[in-house]
């Protein structure tokens, strides 16, 4: 995926403080994690989290302990056209400009993506960590997990023979408020829960078809993710 790639200085410097210190402020200082030690700090590492917010990635970059790269909607790179601005085109262009400096690649959600499997793929190569929500869109309650990730596990392990990291982390905001089209959102100064899992087993998967190996994978971290969430959510 040529052109994609974060800026170091631009994510440490800017990116993550700015977020970071937004981010606290909204929640009044009030987010935890448990678990950070099934991070591993080096390494390829795939981490799949529920998908409650579009501030979920913020929160895991914040508590995760590691620089993640992000895979992200396709439409966050191409935001809707601004009518009133004759800078239309500057704007959409410097937004999509941070994304990618924090690390971010697009991916489409309605379609086999074979450049985001493919780029993927080569960030772990390179021992970087990939960040993703395989539910793929915000969900009141975990379910409908897809096989993106699992398909991701699968062509790296043909490809390199070698295990793959993934840890499952489940998110929880203990207070949303509702907009107009009654879909929730995390509330000003909610509580932010965040549970960090221990890494799947996949060697007792290897043995299996792709087909059935993802299925497994998948519906593994279904389950881990519910496991993550449902003792906060009781």
């Amino acid at each position: 995926m040529v052109g994609f790639g974060y800026d170091e200085a631009f994510y440490f410097n800017f990116g993550l403080p700015v977020a970071d210190f937004a981010v606290s402020c909204y929640f009044g200082y009030r987010i935890h994690a448990t678990g950070q030690e099934n991070v591993s700090k080096k390494g390829p590492l795939l981490l799949c989290s529920n998908h409650i917010s579009y501030v979920d990635p913020v929160v895991v970059a914040m508590t995760a302990g590691r620089r993640l790269n992000f895979m992200a909607k396709k439409e966050l790179f191409h935001i809707p056209e601004i009518k009133s601005s004759p800078f239309k085109y500057a704007i959409k262009k410097s937004f999509s400009t941070i994304l990618t400096k924090l690390g971010a690649f697009p991916v489409d959600r309605e379609k086999f993506s074979r450049s985001a499997l493919e780029y993927s793929i080569d960030l772990l190569e390179k021992n970087e960590a990939v960040y993703m929500a395989p539910e793929g869109t915000t969900k009141k309650e975990i379910n409908n997990i897809k096989e993106g990730f699992a398909l991701i596990y699968n062509w790296y392990f043909r490809k390199t023979g070698e295990e793959l990291s993934i840890v499952p982390a489940g998110i929880v905001y203990k207070n949303k408020i509702k907009n107009s089209k009654g879909r929730s959102f995390p509330a000003p100064l909610s509580e932010v829960l965040v549970n960090y899992g221990k890494p799947l087993e996949l060697k007792k998967y290897n043995s299996m078809s792709d087909r059935e190996r993802r299925k497994e994978i998948t519906n593994d971290l279904e389950e881990k993710l519910l496991e993550l969430t449902s003792a906060y959510n009781a």
